[in-house]
């Protein structure tokens, strides 16, 4: 099988790739969307063929200005903490974090992805924990 150039060969393969580790992926927008351990998660494919983002979206909601604060200081603690995540503060008032990589080529994502999830997930709970404290 040849190495995927375009972004919708990308998206497929990525598809494709997450099928065969048992998820079950849906494609929507460009991106490849799937469930793990309660949490729905996204990989964003770009025109750059090298570059690849694992995307925990919206997992920490916000309303208020205060709770805005918390959460930026918050995603900078976690952000720290976590080897490969970045937390974010999204436009829509959510916190999400992202795992950016070059794979190159593409398919090198495939013996990475469980370890940029669990980093997603540690980042996420790093958060909720200084949110808390």
């Amino acid at each position: 099988m040849e190495s995927p150039k375009t972004r919708d060969e990308r998206v497929g393969w990525y598809r494709w790739m997450l099928e065969r580790a048992g998820y079950a992926p849906e494609v929507y927008a460009g991106e490849v969307r799937f469930k793990h351990e309660g949490g729905l998660y996204q990989i964003l494919a770009t025109d750059d063929q090298t570059y690849v983002s694992v995307v925990y979206p919206r997992f920490w909601p916000f309303k208020t200005l205060s709770e805005r604060a918390r959460a930026e200081a918050a995603a900078c603690t976690a952000t720290v903490a976590t080897k490969a995540a970045k937390v974010l503060i999204t436009d829509d008032n959510n916190v999400s974090a992202a795992v950016e990589l070059f794979c190159s080529p593409p398919e090198s994502l495939e013996p990475v992805l469980e370890k940029a999830i669990f980093s997603l997930q540690y980042a996420a709970t790093r958060f909720k924990q200084e949110v808390a404290s």
